[in-house]
């Protein structure tokens, strides 16, 4: 495809893949693209109206030097309101397109010019698959978070209330969240947040899952773990690519929470008392192999809601204005009253529902992005641990 403009050419060529062509070539010039042909042989030719005259002919004696093989289907790419494509001395099309341009238009012509009708059901087949496997990708990454089971086996011997939601903006994503009980009646949390949506984001989350998963790791020691994760995701993941996370330690019968950030949004603290914002630093995971965590802690008196999210629960885009602290403090604060009379799954529970309604009115069509919120609920403590 010989196309000045690289908007245009990518995707004509996406949807060309799509319709189980083969091998596309995208050029801006005509030396480019004689050089990306070489000898290959050339079946189809797109020709955009802004290339020169003298420089199509150059390519056209190119491929007519080098091929064996009769001369490929010319198609040209013009604007709408342009002169007659067949005149001004040029090799006659055997199709033409209009601009602006349009998926079954260019595909119908394309297969028209190559004698095969079958393209465009094979580009409906091919959306048909790639919808079934992003459908795929989202159970599977929605079977990485913890089920409802453990969450209630975790609450049972810790003495705790946690439950989550997870709200993909593209049906997958690279939001995260785990919990592990971590002895003596104590379990670590995190929730991380790749960069990027779709796909590749997906997978990243189960690199990290898969990490996670080793049985050896100290789960206890934030700062350890992130230091390590940190060293381990900087070796696995694509140039660019990186992670958000906080990562927690709790231990609910003392109200003691030990944490550690990696650019992740700060955790809040909503109870009777109000709302406390757990601040850290540090660097996002996987984007400097140096990277240094450092601990935080505190100890937390009353009964309440300790909420960890991702930028996605607060965030609206960047002509919106952010869900402020306040009302996502002033939303839980149902989740609060059921604390501290020691209901904690349900507080939990209710938790996510009133952050997920939250999110749902702040949600703008123009903007979408991943949505991720755990919610644990601490109730009150026993007068001994108080002291």
């Amino acid at each position: 495809m010989l196309d000045p403009n690289v908007e245009d050419a990518r995707q004509i060529a996406d949807w060309l893949r799509r319709a189980g062509l083969g091998r596309i070539i995208n050029a801006r010039t005509a030396d480019e693209a004689i050089f990306m042909l070489g000898r290959q042989k050339t079946d189809l030719l797109m020709i955009d109206e802004h290339v020169p005259h003298i420089a199509e002919q150059r390519l056209l004696a190119h491929i007519a030097d080098f091929s064996a093989t009769p001369a490929p289907a010319i198609v040209r790419l013009i604007a709408a309101g342009s002169r007659d494509p067949l005149a001004v001395g040029r090799v006659m099309a055997a199709e033409v397109i209009q601009k602006p341009f349009d998926a079954h238009d260019v595909v119908v012509r394309v297969g028209n010019a190559l004698q095969r009708a079958d393209l465009l059901g094979q580009m409906d087949r091919g959306r048909d698959e790639s919808a079934e496997h992003i459908a795929v990708a989202h159970r599977m990454q929605l079977g990485l978070l913890p089920t409802p089971g453990e969450l209630t086996a975790l609450g049972e011997s810790c003495g705790v209330g946690v439950a989550g939601f997870c709200q993909s903006g593209d049906a997958v994503g690279g939001d995260f969240w785990g919990a592990w009980p971590t002895g003596r009646g104590r379990f670590a949390l995190t929730v991380a947040d790749f960069t990027g949506h779709g796909l590749s984001a997906a997978l990243n989350t189960f690199r990290l899952h898969a990490i996670l998963s080793e049985q050896t790791l100290p789960r206890g020691t934030p700062a350890r773990m992130l230091n390590l994760l940190n060293v381990r995701l900087h070796a696995l993941l694509p140039r660019g690519q990186y992670a958000t996370m906080i990562y927690a330690q709790i231990d609910p019968a003392t109200h003691r929470i030990a944490w550690c950030s990696a650019g992740g949004p700060a955790p809040l603290f909503v109870s009777g008392a109000g709302c406390r914002t757990l601040a850290g630093r540090g660097l996002p995971l996987g984007a400097r192999p140096g990277g240094v965590y450092r601990r935080n802690h505190i100890r937390l008196l009353e009964a309440g809601i300790l909420c960890l999210f991702s930028d996605g629960l607060y965030e609206s885009g960047p002509l919106s204005p952010d869900v402020p602290d306040e009302e996502i403090a002033a939303c839980l604060a149902q989740p609060v009253r059921l604390a501290a009379e020691g209901r904690l799954g349900e507080a939990a529970e209710l938790g996510t529902q009133a952050l997920a309604a939250l999110r749902a009115r702040y949600a703008r069509r123009e903007y979408s992005d991943d949505v991720m919120a755990v919610c644990v609920a601490l109730g009150p403590m026993a007068q001994e641990t108080q002291a």
